[in-house]
């Protein structure tokens, strides 16, 4: 409140000086000077008041009225902010020039040589984007007011994403990602299905869910043997201790507990087509 009602009366002493007819004639006076510098060279400076000539106007006569431009701050109030220029430069004969801005870390970008505030009320910048990997618009971009203009091959709000799948074919298939899974910023976002997930760099592999073996895994833990036989199949199941100990490659430890809250845990590894090796630990943990 106390700023715009600053605001209101410096606005009014500069209408008031820059219309203001001197009331007493000081010609001749040594207050009185004929194209002075105080007035910018566009009128005489009357004792305190600028005179302006007839292509001039201002506090100061800095503005051309030829120039069609109007020297009222209030063309420089950004409608958004209500703030001039944005609070980021200054309102000169009723047009906005923007600040500077010299920032080397910004500068560092190689599309960024100087920091630039633009717009008719500077509130635009080239250095106010979204940053990938602490660069803005990822190096892979311009900024424009606030927004990443990507290129070639480039997407994403920080250009982050290389819009290529080059390295998502596996060289023994012409498939993308082995047909499971899709290319996402040139790498493979495998697919999950009922019970399991395709893994690896291509999704060549897969990788079944605990529950697939979970029920030969906890028989056997029970030692049910004449329901367990059943249950598991072809299923070879092994014992030992220190399971999380001794985790193999392509092994996957899987944990839960029984009807009575014992705690258990095992170990599967498909040798091949849906045929598994499960390690179970010896005892339960009540």
């Amino acid at each position: 409140m106390v700023s715009d009602v600053f605001f209101v009366i410096l606005l009014t002493l500069y209408i008031f000086h820059a219309n203001a007819e001197p009331s007493v004639n000081n010609e001749g006076s040594s207050c009185y000077k004929v194209n002075a510098p105080e007035c910018s060279g566009g009128g005489n400076y009357n004792c305190g008041v600028c005179e302006c000539f007839e292509q001039y106007e201002g506090h100061h006569c800095e503005c051309l009225r030829s120039s069609g431009s109007s020297s009222d701050p209030e063309d420089c109030i950004t409608p958004e902010s209500g703030l001039e220029c944005s609070g980021r430069g200054a309102c000169i004969c009723g047009q906005c020039e923007c600040e500077l801005r010299i920032n080397p870390n910004e500068a560092s970008n190689y599309l960024i040589k100087n920091c630039v505030i633009s717009g008719k009320w500077c509130e635009c910048d080239n250095f106010s984007c979204d940053r990938f990997m602490g660069e803005i618009c990822g190096s892979h971009g311009k900024c424009e007011c606030g927004q990443c203009f990507c290129d070639l091959q480039w997407i994403g709000n920080a250009c982050e994403c290389y819009n290529a799948t080059d390295n998502c074919y596996p060289s023994s298939s012409s498939q993308i990602c082995s047909g499971r899974g899709e290319c996402v910023c040139n790498q493979c976002q495998c697919f999950q299905i009922e019970n399991s997930e395709y893994i690896g760099r291509f999704c060549e592999d897969i990788k079944y869910s605990c529950d697939v073996v979970r029920p030969c895994a906890l028989c056997t833990i029970q030692k049910d043997d004449n329901t367990c036989l059943e249950i598991c199949g072809n299923t070879t199941v092994i014992q030992r201790e220190n399971l999380e100990d001794d985790v193999e490659e392509g092994e996957y430890l899987c944990k839960g507990s029984d009807q009575d809250g014992c705690e258990y845990a095992f170990l599967y590894k498909e040798i091949q087509d849906k045929t598994f090796v499960i390690t179970i630990s010896k005892e339960l943990t009540c």
